[in-house]
């Protein structure tokens, strides 16, 4: 939501990358097609052909295989392919089963294209020239192509410029949603290599909480306003760099950036709040519990009679189970909550690169790093 509120379109696309490359979220047929869709909306059709080739079919070698594999996912795909390449080629004519035969040719090696082969099926086997969109191989988009697409048009006004004709993308809810929708699917789902270094520095023991927090409930003190005395000279003069820098059309960066983080602190308030409340109500089940337990067993001991003692040993047995499993439960929850902040700290993560934050470079449990 950040980049594209902020026209930062090789941010957003460089977020979708992550997103289709990540191990969890890749399979996800929601994400491909919403990286198109962003695509589309920004006149790169060609592009968006490959996104689409690297989801049906993935990238052309032998131990390469396709993005999706949920089949009501690739349905879902394949009819987005059919209808940009109808438009495109302005054949409503295709059909679905004509463009899998091109796309399968390709994938075979043949150089047959999904859009020349739709061509040729219309017109009796001569490709049709001089067309917009040409064949791309199933290979994710180099960064210098994409600049290289992005060269062709027209350059944006400069702000030293001000007669310079004005070139702006309009950003839709649309697309700020796709974006979003990209980092909460990306940041729900933790990694297993992530999990798997947090179960290494648990060890044996609990699991705890991140150590130290990435925020507290009140800020660090600083005896320099930038923040050098915390982060050293470089990070400090990265951070103010970015607080201090303008979008093409003259909007502040720095202030969109500390709502960002002052998100993220509001994050960590809300998980903070949901934990005590969840301690809280278990602590007062179990005395709840523990009370109900004594007047059974108080009536249980009044009527023993003469096997008083074998009741009153009994009984001490329960309070020590009851014990034992209220002192399991409270492991259990600070268990769940040590996992929730951990996930919620690979979500800040996340966020904050994604935001090109300096001192952020993706998800770790580097506690050196974390500071």
């Amino acid at each position: 939501k950040l980049n594209r509120s902020l026209n930062l379109n090789k941010s957003a696309t460089e977020v979708y990358e992550q997103a289709t490359n990540c191990p969890v979220a890749g399979g996800m047929g929601k994400i491909w097609a919403e990286y198109t869709q962003f695509l589309e909306e920004r006149g790169r059709p060609r592009t968006a052909q490959k996104i689409y080739l690297r989801a049906l079919v993935g990238g052309g070698g032998a131990d390469t295989g396709p993005g999706v594999t949920d089949l009501a996912d690739q349905d879902m795909l394949w009819n987005g392919f059919l209808r940009m390449m109808q438009s495109l080629r302005k054949n409503p004519d295709l059909t679905l089963e004509d463009l899998k035969k091109a796309v399968g040719k390709e994938h075979l090696g043949q150089s047959v294209t999904p859009a020349d082969s739709a061509d040729q099926i219309q017109t009796g086997g001569a490709p049709v020239p001089d067309q917009p969109v040409s064949s791309m191989p199933s290979e994710p988009p180099k960064q210098d192509e994409m600049e290289a697409e992005d060269a062709k048009r027209p350059a944006k006004r400069s702000r030293w410029d001000q007669k310079a004709s004005v070139e702006t993308e309009t950003v839709r809810a649309s697309s700020i949603d796709a974006v979003a929708g990209v980092l909460v699917a990306t940041s729900n789902n933790m990694p297993s290599d992530i999990e798997t270094l947090w179960h290494a520095r648990d060890g044996g023991s609990l699991p705890s909480r991140p150590e130290p927090p990435m925020f507290t409930a009140s800020p660090p003190k600083l005896g320099d306003p930038s923040g050098k005395d915390l982060v050293g000279n470089e990070t400090a003069l990265k951070i103010l760099a970015m607080l201090t820098a303008k979008t093409h059309d003259e909007k502040s960066l720095g202030s969109a950036l500390l709502d960002l983080c002052n998100a993220c602190w509001m994050m960590t308030a809300l998980k903070e709040e949901e934990i005590v409340k969840a301690q809280d109500s278990l602590e007062k089940k179990i005395i709840a519990d523990r009370e109900a337990m004594e007047v059974d067993l108080d009536a249980r001991a009044s009527v023993a009679g003469g096997a008083l003692a074998a009741v009153q040993q009994a009984n001490e047995k329960e309070r020590n189970s009851f014990t034992a499993q209220s002192e399991d439960q409270r492991k259990q929850l600070l268990a769940y909550g040590a996992w929730e902040f951990r996930k919620l700290l690979y979500t800040q993560q996340i966020i904050l690169s994604s935001a090109k934050l300096p001192g952020f470079e993706g998800p770790t449990v580097d506690s050196a790093v974390i500071v």
